[in-house]
């Protein structure tokens, strides 16, 4: 069953839309040279200097949500996610997308590396940040909490060190 639910998991988010979510209430950090663009994606940047960089905003779900439907939105402080030695002695970086299903509690079910950074350990280090994180789940019109998957693209980045 969760090979199947995996499964679908994996097609349903090959199929995404772009829906607003509300705005985290994490307050976000300027990096150098990176330039935010209006409206605002959900992203995570990681630089070599151990900074952890979250940008709230837009996140790509299954789509087609009703009207008054809240999407998910990061409510935790992330545990800070440590550049990996080995990545950064050798100048690698890369852009990690995960997809992740948020439980009706909040919490990171089931997930999956959409997209990888062409980097085992980059990809690895993602993946074991986010299994942490809490999430305000997505609440329909009527109030209830329900599962939603979304995408949570992770940059590592060395520059700004």
């Amino acid at each position: 069953m969760r090979k199947i639910y995996l499964l679908l998991l994996i097609v349903s988010v090959l199929f995404v839309s772009t829906v607003f979510a509300q705005e985290a209430m994490l307050e976000t950090v300027s990096l150098p040279n990176i330039q935010n663009s209006v409206p605002a994606q959900f992203s995570v940047t990681v630089t070599g200097n151990g900074q952890l960089v979250i940008q709230p905003g837009e996140v790509f779900t299954e789509g087609e949500e009703e009207t008054g439907t809240i999407l998910p939105y990061l409510i935790s402080d992330p545990t800070p996610i440590s550049y990996p030695k080995e990545a950064s002695v050798q100048g690698w970086e890369g852009r990690v997308v995960v997809a992740a299903e948020i439980l009706i509690d909040g919490s990171v079910g089931l997930y999956q590396i959409m997209q990888t950074s062409g980097y085992e350990i980059l990809d690895e280090t993602a993946i074991q940040a986010i299994k942490n994180w809490q999430f305000h789940p997505a609440v329909n019109k009527d109030g209830q909490s329900f599962r939603e998957c979304i995408q949570i693209p992770i940059t590592f980045q060395l520059q700004g060190e």
